[in-house]
């Protein structure tokens, strides 16, 4: 399950999800944009009404941290049914730049799989935030730190490059890939950026899903 929170939200509104993955047997849970800069409240309320305490029943996070309160944060839950396969202290999945697109847990068990929980750039950079740059702008200026050879012209571009390449090597290594969360790339439009999407998924054998009631890039 994939949900793009836009914000922590109300504790009422929090309790109610995390019931509903209960409800659903929710298996592995992505938790995008959620702007919390600490973690322990987040593992605290999941823990308590979705996967329960105690012995045997401790559920398992994996971060892409913000620093800011405005945007950013990705939070992979993983049920205490499945995290008893998860690989502990893997990173190299995870986004290579430190920029929070995406973080990545490992799964042994009959198959290897890579669950991938990831937030693209949204490719505008127009929202304002007070007094803070967007994240868009953000890594537009690190970029200025890439190798010439590497770089791309946009953030967008220089996701779609980087995430491409760790799928390459999961892939090569002989991983299964789940990709989940929010893009920012629209999916239902002939763009450029959405046919070089289309074909890097097609390039590393991977089947596109995406709520068709959105052109968001939400798969």
């Amino acid at each position: 399950m994939s949900l793009h929170m836009g914000g922590w939200g109300e504790d009422l509104e929090r309790k109610t999800l995390w019931n509903m993955l209960a409800r659903t047997k929710t298996m592995v849970a992505i938790i995008i944009d959620h702007r919390q800069t600490k973690t322990e409240g987040i593992e605290y309320e999941m823990r308590t009404q979705w996967t329960g305490a105690g012995k045997g029943r401790e559920a398992k996070f994996k971060y892409a941290k913000t620093n800011k309160t405005t945007s950013g944060g990705i939070t992979v839950a993983v049920h205490p049914i499945i995290a008893r396969y998860m690989a502990a202290n893997i990173t190299k999945y995870d986004d290579p730049r430190g920029w929070g697109r995406w973080t990545s847990v490992v799964i042994h068990s009959k198959t290897k799989t890579i669950i991938i929980g990831t937030y693209g750039p949204t490719g505008t950079g127009t929202r304002a935030e007070e007094g803070n740059k967007t994240i868009w702008h953000t890594q537009l200026a690190s970029m200025g730190e890439i190798r010439a050879e590497e770089r791309e012209a946009t953030p967008k571009q220089q996701y779609m490059r980087d995430i491409g390449e760790c799928i390459g090597k999961a892939r090569e290594e002989g991983y299964e890939i789940i990709l989940i969360g929010d893009i920012n790339i629209p999916l239902n439009r002939d763009t450029e950026e959405t046919e070089q999407w289309r074909e890097m998924m097609r390039t590393h054998d991977i089947c596109i899903t995406q709520w068709r009631n959105s052109g968001r890039g939400k798969i």
